[in-house]
């Protein structure tokens, strides 16, 4: 589903503004929806703004009307949005914003896996710490060096995911004769990335289509970020799923998949092997994530090392073989909007 803003939409003052960017990419926003459907479940009488720098996309209807108010400003000019609403809080997720720190309002960062040369850049000016910062996964996972970001509270918070939907699978599979194989490019990234990635799974589904002695059949998940330069040369169909990607991973005998926080933990809870290729971002580490993840959800691509690629991906769908699905706990969300909760009261 895509929302349009209204630039100075109308409506009570918020209890709590969330702020994210996504031009780039949906992750941002996935995450926050995913906390603020928590916070509606554990106060429903508390109303939420989102301000953001670009259409609303990938959400369904009962998600987008969590917002009591939608508000599209550019990205420098979100914080003085954000302040002129009046909110108990500021909520804002894995990006800078100028002038955050005049808010009067408490500050919350979410704060997710970043590479370590840019930590530092969200740290506030003028003597400002942040109130609290959540970190989307359990701690033993990954956490800012110590010192990093100056913030009153650095809490860890467990993985903020959507729980995988109870579908029955097997027989979808098994109803296409042939195996499948679904590309899932993701919404971040620029240009350059974008293109990236076509030139390098298009030769990957080439070679394997060589290397395989049974036919496959290349499914591309497209949505509203994906331009028509994106599109494979090499997929025999294209599907747009609107927000429930999430449903269409366990469909497929095999994925292919950039290295998003989201996607990996809606990818994990799935038995579906993936093949991993990290785009470079300009904070997310998706080629860490990519190794740290590889050896639960199938494998992870390096472009220096693209025949192991085309012969894990060949062996998976000659076989057929399922993986284990991950167990994750379920209770980040929660644990992050309580943490929320417990700072505006």
């Amino acid at each position: 589903m895509q929302l349009r803003f209204s630039p100075s939409q109308k409506t009570q003052r918020p209890d709590l503004v969330f702020c994210a960017t996504g031009k780039s990419g949906l992750g941002h926003l996935r995450r926050i929806t995913n906390v603020v459907t928590a916070l509606r479940r554990l106060r429903g009488d508390i109303t939420i703004h989102l301000i953001s720098n670009a259409e609303v996309s990938g959400l369904s209807s009962v998600e987008a009307q969590a917002f009591a108010a939608l508000h599209q400003v550019d990205r420098h000019e979100m914080a003085v949005t954000a302040a002129q609403l009046g909110p108990s809080a500021v909520v804002v997720d894995t990006a800078f914003l100028p002038n955050l720190e005049t808010a009067k309002a408490p500050l919350i960062l979410i704060l997710r896996e970043t590479v370590m040369d840019r930590i530092g850049e969200f740290n506030l000016t003028g003597g400002r710490k942040w109130d609290l910062v959540c970190v989307p996964n359990p701690a033993n996972h990954w956490m800012p060096p110590s010192g990093a970001v100056d913030a009153n509270r650095i809490s860890a918070t467990g993985w903020i995911f959507r729980p995988a939907p109870s579908v029955p699978t097997p027989l979808l599979r098994l109803a296409r004769g042939a195996p499948s194989l679904l590309v899932a490019s993701g919404g971040g990234g620029n240009t350059q990335t974008s293109a990236w990635f076509k030139r390098e799974v298009d030769t990957i589904l080439g070679l394997t289509r060589q290397l395989c002695a049974t036919p496959f059949h290349v499914v591309q998940a497209v949505g509203p970020r994906t331009g028509g330069d994106a599109l494979l040369a090499q997929a025999d169909e294209y599907i747009d799923v609107g927000s429930q990607l999430n449903e269409e991973f366990a469909h497929h005998d095999a994925v292919i998949s950039t290295v998003g926080y989201n996607s990996v933990l809606e990818l994990a809870q799935t038995d579906t092997p993936v093949l991993l290729v990290p785009i470079l971002r300009s904070l997310d580490d998706q080629v860490g994530r990519a190794k740290g993840w590889a050896s639960m959800l199938g494998h992870a691509h390096e472009d220096t090392n693209r025949d192991a690629s085309v012969q894990w991906l060949a062996a998976q769908l000659g076989s057929l073989a399922r993986r284990t699905p991950c167990v994750l706990d379920d209770q980040g969300a929660e644990t992050c909007a309580r943490l929320i909760v417990d700072a505006i009261a």
